[in-house]
């Protein structure tokens, strides 16, 4: 803890990509650490085994161009015991 600020250090696979384990409204999930997004995305599969509420389409942006993503609010997202209630 730096300063009354937890840390989460994630060591990189070889192929350079981070991942955590934690969990999706309860549901164990493995989560991919992009380091240069601002936002998360869950594959449609996933949504729709974690029973997540899909909600209108956006548009995103992505190294790969522009495609439409649709907003998912799950009640909580947890990572290696740091809980995220996540606010609608």
């Amino acid at each position: 803890m730096l300063d009354g600020t937890r840390v989460l250090t994630l060591e990189r696979n070889r192929y350079g990509h981070y991942y955590a384990a934690g969990h999706i409204n309860g549901r164990e999930v493995e989560f991919r650490a992009d380091t240069g997004a601002t936002t998360a995305a869950v594959p449609a599969a996933l949504e729709q085994r974690l029973g997540l509420q899909r909600q209108a389409g956006v548009p995103v942006e992505t190294a790969n161009g522009t495609v439409t993503g649709a907003r998912r609010f799950p009640d909580t997202a947890t990572v290696d015991k740091i809980d995220k209630h996540v606010a609608r």
